[in-house]
């Protein structure tokens, strides 16, 4: 783990999935999105703050 991985806040983010339906999930940092991403089949990700 970098130094700068372990200064990084986790923050909550709301997937929308190929069905239309929708997950909050923590996501650590931008590998950890596109992961999550990529397993779940989401087509959008926005962090919670912004909705």
């Amino acid at each position: 783990m970098s130094y700068h991985e372990r200064d990084v806040r986790p923050t909550d983010w709301v997937l929308t999935l190929a069905d239309g339906t929708t997950k909050t999930v923590t996501i650590y940092d931008n590998r950890h999105l596109r992961e999550e991403m990529a397993r779940l089949g989401a087509k959008r990700a926005e962090p919670t703050e912004a909705i």
